[in-house]
């Protein structure tokens, strides 16, 4: 809802109340003068300041418990008592203030909000790390997981220093794609390394290795067409590609943000379909013609809430509910059923499903100990950790065929 919404009526009314109230005799003079109502008025400029803050770290502290806004009541009715004491009646009451009180209020006044946001930023990340929510990896190729290693914005040149590491004598395997690429960059660089290849890679975040281009991510078209351009000159013993190819071909309803270079923009499903197969197309023919073989990771499951969002200290947890496969099919749509064909019918091109590997009965994105996702659509390291062995005999099986 757009701030400040229809919410903002009610203090509005209420002030309006009062200014047609004024200070006759009355009913309604003698409630505002009544005792609690003259507290209320003396507290409100604490009230006030102290309202936000209380109801922020009650909501990361109690997320959505019916506990948070009794408690965010309750502190801050506290907080503007105290402060009301301790403060705005001796500051008020004072005819002079001496320099060490005024510079102790200061400094008091400065530490307990920085003090507050401190401890803030310091539980946090703790409380995420703890359960494994977290982009670093244990192992030595978490260098391809560097932004260096994938575009957000302007298209710039691949940086192969940085983004490819070399076994002597041995071809590599080169990883492209969307963030869905990024996020298990690590992974298939320990796949690689496990089956003594060389492991490249080139992401671009929004943007997917595919001549459909993205519309609202700049420099999409042209870091894909450089793409295809370096692996047709680098000739990898394997491609992996991963798209979150859902979000390019979205339900009806929702935006549509794919097209084909000089093509307008796609209308419906049916039309992002079409467009998604032709510009899938138009990158894997020509890697399939120069005898370049191709494993195309399915996208991995959905889920409808993201964990960062919904972790306190209530729910540590999450409080995140299990996803059926039913469910996760219909998250991920006909897509898969476009790419299947495409695999279908081009020579060299296998389709490696993560389902299987990361789910039974039920997709979880925490399965009781390790998180195995950081938001709603992106592995951790510990959840890609899930397909290490089978992407491993993938790449034995397609790099030395």
């Amino acid at each position: 809802m757009a701030f400040p919404g229809w919410r903002a009526i009610v203090p509005v009314a209420a002030t309006v109340g009062l200014l047609l109230a004024g200070t006759t005799d009355g009913g309604r003079s003698r409630i505002l003068s009544s005792r609690p109502m003259v507290m209320v008025g003396d507290l409100s400029y604490g009230l006030y300041l102290w309202h936000w803050p209380a109801l922020v770290l009650c909501r990361f502290a109690f997320d959505e418990s019916p506990l948070a806004v009794p408690v965010a009541l309750v502190s801050t009715f506290t907080l503007a008592l105290l402060s009301y004491a301790t403060l705005e009646v001796p500051f008020r009451a004072a005819s002079a203030m001496s320099l060490r009180r005024s510079v102790g209020l200061a400094v008091t006044c400065i530490a307990v909000p920085l003090t507050l946001v401190a401890g803030l930023l310091a539980v946090s990340p703790s409380l995420r790390a703890a359960r494994g929510i977290t982009f670093s990896s244990r192992f030595e190729y978490a260098g391809a997981q560097r932004l260096d290693c994938a575009e957000d914005g302007p298209h710039r040149d691949w940086n192969q220093d940085l983004c490819s590491w070399s076994v002597a004598g041995r071809p590599s395997v080169f990883l492209v794609g969307d963030s869905h690429a990024w996020a298990i960059s690590a992974t298939v660089a320990e796949a690689a390394q496990r089956s003594g290849l060389g492991f490249e890679v080139w992401n671009h975040f929004g943007c997917p290795f595919s001549a459909a281009v993205a519309v609202d991510e700049p420099g999409c078209a042209d870091w894909q067409t450089d793409v295809l351009e370096t692996i047709l000159r680098e000739r990898p013993a394997l491609v992996v590609i991963a798209n979150r190819s859902p979000t390019y071909t979205r339900a009806p309803g929702e935006n549509f943000d794919v097209k084909l270079p000089d093509r307008p923009l796609a209308r419906n499903e049916e039309e992002a379909l079409a467009v998604w197969d032709a510009g899938l197309r138009a990158v894997v023919d020509p890697l399939a013609d120069a005898g370049v073989p191709m494993l195309l990771i399915s996208t991995v499951p959905e889920f409808p809430n993201n964990p960062l969002e919904r972790i306190s200290f209530v729910h540590p947890d999450g409080d995140l509910d299990p996803q059926p496969l039913s469910a996760v099919d219909l998250r991920r749509g006909r897509v898969v059923l476009v790419e299947q064909a495409i695999a279908a019918s081009t020579p060299g091109l296998e389709i490696f499903d993560p389902i299987p590997h990361l789910c039974n009965t039920l997709c979880r994105q925490f399965d009781g100990t390790t998180w195995r996702y950081y938001d709603d659509d992106h592995l951790t390291p510990a959840g890609a950790d899930h397909l290490l062995k089978p992407l491993e005999a993938s790449i034995q099986r397609l790099a030395f065929s």
